[in-house]
């Protein structure tokens, strides 16, 4: 079994949230394509149900336990390949995964205050002329 990571990352639809300790965090996919292979296509078809399984049933409280939440489970489908003068059979299918795009932050990198068409927000937001 073998995987490629599609997607590194793509934030969903969300917006940041400070969670302390010096950590923000916003809601992220991750997307992997997942393939078996074997020399016969039983045999790669039992595999790629067995992982399919895995991520859609049950490996998912592993994962959520561990920081990873399955989001979608695409269908199995054919990845076959021909290999000189012989096919490798091949299974696959594509997982979405829910994750959280985590950055670190200082006190020291605040923004206190900007200037916006001659008027100055600061102080979280307020509006004063200087």
């Amino acid at each position: 079994m073998r995987f490629k990571i599609q997607s590194l990352l793509k934030n969903s639809e969300g917006t940041w949230q400070r969670i302390g300790n010096g950590i923000d965090r916003i809601p992220a996919r991750q997307v992997w394509s997942i393939t078996v292979n074997a020399e016969k296509y039983i045999t790669c078809a039992k595999l790629a149900l067995l992982a399919h399984d895995f991520f859609s049933k049950s490996g998912v409280i592993w994962l959520k336990d561990n920081g990873i939440v399955i989001e979608k489970v695409g269908e199995v489908t054919p990845r076959d390949t021909l290999i000189t003068v012989d096919y490798e059979h091949r299974q696959g299918f594509d997982v979405q995964l829910g994750i959280m795009n985590t950055q670190e932050y200082s006190e020291d990198d605040v923004i206190e205050s900007a200037e916006i068409d001659g008027q100055y927000i600061k102080d979280g937001g307020n509006i004063n002329d200087e």
